[in-house]
């Protein structure tokens, strides 16, 4: 069978050779698709290498990181490049003693190739194929097959900010109707609008819309299947319903969402972070719906100025670590923690002497270095913490001359999130000696009209620096969370700062 996803290259003809084996093994076997995707990708890596005669050593997971720093491979090809590695790396290793079936490796497999062939096709200059999905005999499965072939491209495309256009469009090639004329079953079917809602739900939250109701109706129908790929999706679709939620600061709702899985297993619906222990997913999958349930825990705690909600959204914190592996999640979760533990002194709880040593160590270990790069970098995220640790609690920075002295040599321009609240929170540290260029760069950001969020942020804290009044939200949903919750009358006392939820991260 000719190779569909990728174009031969006549110098490296293990290309196609490796390329057919996929495909090939794609509805069979799909966990060695993963294998041979695996060598794909070291043998673009040796490629890139050898066409830029560059020496690199050390492990892949290294020579892609350094093709990466070196601009030799581009930030999208980095990421697909990466994402294979590990999930390639899951599909050979023994990590129990349970069997794990071909099912369990179908929807990684399909990715995996369309982001290898992707990889492939960038680095070369090309257009990638549209047609990947190799044919089966039977119709009905076919037509499946297809469609979630498309939508797992959909989903890649989806799950990036800039490309959601593009993953309207590929979802516009999906027919339900087309596929009940091919007699998929209605528990694909099933599956198929689950996703599809799904993956319009990540597009539209990256475009900071506000999600519609769920259907209950249609969750219930997916659960009590008891298929465990369309349970996967369902917990994705109502995580991405209350992350919604959450960038619209509508945490009760977000709450609702993640409640209706603990509902289904009879648990305790009163959000305790226990009762989704109960619940029949993976452990990442548990963890990142902890990591949601305990940022709206931490938005109320904040709404209602109750400190003791604030325990509960660290339970859930801390739980949801237990359930992760990938040092990213990992590291996101503890920000969130961290995040907790300050806003439970500013609501005026107390941090145990464990608690204030943990910030300290967080402040020593901060990735400032990691932050000091012409792009945008996540540690910025963990810097902005730890200076906020610094001053709620009189914490000492280490570091802070150092970052100054990186941030007064960037260019006065509105600043993207977080680094807003970088410069935000070195203000609040120097106070009257913060420099001129800083202050300006507040300013931009407050007057630019890119990102409401930021502008709000930046706004808050020269208010704060100024003595002046607490600027109004600019979002619709921000300003419906300002005006329930009497959010300006708390600020007079406290000071316009006291108006940002932290987990705003």
């Amino acid at each position: 069978m000719p190779c569909l996803n990728f174009v031969p290259e006549p110098s490296y003809p293990q290309l196609e050779v490796w390329a057919e084996d996929a495909e090939r093994m794609l509805w069979t076997t799909p966990d060695l698709t993963l294998y041979r995707c695996r060598q794909l990708v070291e043998l673009l890596v040796r490629v890139v290498k050898h066409e830029s005669d560059e020496k690199i050593g050390g492990d892949l997971a290294k020579q892609i990181f350094v093709l990466a720093r070196l601009g030799k491979i581009s930030p999208d090809v980095q990421r697909d490049l990466e994402w294979v590695r590990k999930e390639a790396n899951d599909a050979v290793h023994v990590s129990g003693f349970s069997v794990v079936g071909q099912g369990a490796w179908q929807k990684k497999a399909r990715t995996a190739l369309f982001r290898t062939a992707g990889a492939w096709a960038a680095h070369r200059g090309r257009k990638r194929k549209e047609e990947l999905i190799p044919p089966v005999g039977d119709a009905a499965k076919s037509a499946f097959r297809t469609a979630m072939f498309r939508l797992d491209m959909a989903e890649l495309l989806g799950d990036r900010r800039q490309e959601g256009d593009r993953a309207e469009a590929a979802l516009s090639k999906i027919s339900l109707s087309d596929l009940r004329y091919a007699d998929v079953s209605s528990d694909d079917l099933l599956l198929v609008a689950l996703r599809i809602d799904s993956i319009r739900l990540a597009i539209a939250n990256h475009r900071g819309q506000i999600p519609g109701p769920i259907d209950d109706e249609r969750s219930r129908k997916v659960f009590a299947t008891g298929d465990g790929a369309a349970f996967d999706e369902l917990v994705h679709y109502l995580n991405r319903h209350a992350v919604g939620h959450l960038n619209g600061a509508r945490f009760d709702e977000a709450l609702t969402a993640i409640s209706s899985l603990e509902e289904w297993r009879s648990a305790s619906a009163d959000f305790a972070p226990s009762a989704l222990s109960d619940v029949p997913i993976r452990d990442w999958q548990r963890g990142a719906l902890l990591g949601t349930k305990g940022q709206a825990l931490a938005f109320r705690a904040h709404a209602l100025g109750d400190p003791e909600l604030i325990d509960e959204a660290i339970a859930c914190f801390d739980e949801a670590l237990t359930n992760f592996t990938d040092p990213g999640d990992r590291e996101r979760q503890q920000t969130y923690r961290f995040h907790a533990l300050i806003e439970r002194v500013r609501l005026g709880g107390k941090a145990s002497p464990e608690d204030l040593a943990e910030l300290e160590q967080a402040i020593r270990d901060a990735p400032v270095d990691d932050v000091m790069q012409d792009d945008w970098h996540p540690a910025a995220f963990r810097v902005s913490v730890c200076l906020k640790a610094s001053w709620v609690t009189g914490l000492k920075v280490p570091w802070l001359s150092q970052l100054e002295r990186f941030l007064n040599a960037q260019p006065v321009a509105a600043l993207p999130h977080p680094y807003e609240q970088l410069v935000g929170g070195l203000a609040q540290l120097r106070g009257s000696n913060t420099s001129a260029s800083l202050r300006d760069s507040l300013q931009a950001t407050a007057e630019g009209k890119k990102d409401p969020l930021a502008g709000w942020i930046a706004a808050c804290h020269l208010a704060t620096a100024r003595g002046s009044s607490t600027p109004i939200p600019p979002h619709s949903a921000l300003r419906d969370w300002w005006t329930t919750n009497e959010i300006a009358a708390r600020t007079n006392d406290k000071g316009p700062l006291s108006a940002v939820p932290f987990n705003y991260a």
